[in-house]
């Protein structure tokens, strides 16, 4: 999964329209849902478009997570990263991060998206809408399980190797602590990447093995006037560290330690094992010729030399 999305959880107190039309874009509204195009001759069919993805995100929000936004969202579709950019800035007073291609601000229900999210484009917009629907109905939501839900609902499985890796470093303890990731995701790239692995890989233990989605919205429901350390213990029958411990070592029993090594190794790396083992064998080999000379002895290979020496002078 190529990390391309991030989450603004604070707005600017006017509504967006009239921001998007001093920058260039016409808003089109219809059954509740506000889409903003680019300014052109063929705007309100490009927002058509746009629109009957939403809805379509909309939908699949619902079946993963049994969730809705509130009437009156608005999508921003840009046409290029540069102008989603700026249009986040305009939006939510500050910039995202330069690799992000889909953006959610959920104080103004909007969701900003641009072509560069194309290929994995409905998902991306699945994932941004459905942080809409959770802080429609969650005012508090620990970050990590936020974007958990949201790939949950979007469908978004992580590659093979980024759950290798992942793996990897769950069977190393080397997992980012959650306590750390509960209100805000790394900036930089690798990390964020492997924070939203991490985290997506959570929501599906809980998922699959831990009692499924329903309960995960229990847990929030209860969080919102309860500690979340109280209400996971009331919900899980156990604390939370507990709960990611027994995560962990769920991750760590499925590493593959040859998997590992055959599909994310370089090549290169596998050259300098070998030639490590046979400069080491040389090393080994010289030391013991080199003791034998010392203690007066026959080099290594000298007895058989001799006792070949006798054998044909038997002869």
């Amino acid at each position: 999964m190529c990390l391309a999305l991030w989450l603004v959880l604070s707005g600017a107190p006017a509504g967006p329209a009239s921001v998007l039309v001093e920058a260039g874009f016409q808003v089109f509204e219809r059954d509740g849902v506000r889409v903003a195009v680019a300014a052109s001759g063929d705007a309100r069919v490009r927002a058509e478009r746009v629109r009957a993805r939403y809805e379509r995100a909309v939908e699949a929000v619902r079946a993963n997570l049994g969730l809705a936004p509130q009437a009156g969202a608005c999508v921003v579709a840009c046409g290029a990263r540069r102008q989603l950019r700026k249009v986040v800035e305009l939006l939510a007073g500050s910039a995202p991060p330069d690799y992000a291609e889909a953006i959610a601000i959920p104080a103004m229900r909007t969701v900003v998206i641009s072509p560069a999210s194309d290929p994995l484009a409905d998902k991306a917009l699945a994932h941004e809408t459905a942080h809409l629907a959770l802080h429609a109905r969650f005012a508090r939501i620990p970050r990590w399980l936020d974007e958990g839900l949201a790939q949950w609902a979007a469908g978004q499985v992580p590659a093979d190797r980024e759950l290798r890796n992942l793996r990897h470093w769950a069977f190393r303890n080397g997992v980012i602590p959650f306590a750390s990731l509960a209100e805000e995701l790394p900036r930089r790239h690798d990390l964020a990447a492997f924070a939203y692995v991490q985290s997506f890989s959570v929501v599906a233990y809980l998922v699959v093995l831990r009692g499924g989605v329903e309960r995960i919205l229990d847990l929030l429901a209860r969080a919102q006037d309860a500690p979340l350390a109280a209400a996971w213990e009331e919900i899980y029958g156990e604390t939370a560290e507990a709960t990611w411990e027994r995560w962990r070592r769920h991750e760590a029993r499925r590493f593959s330690v040859a998997a590992f090594l055959l599909r994310d190794i370089p090549l290169f790396t596998y050259l300098a094992v070998v030639l490590l083992i046979a400069y080491a064998r040389y090393l080994v080999q010289r030391r013991r010729y080199l003791a034998a000379e010392d203690a007066g002895g026959p080099a290594p290979g000298g007895a058989e030399d001799d006792a070949g020496a006798e054998d044909a002078a038997g002869c």
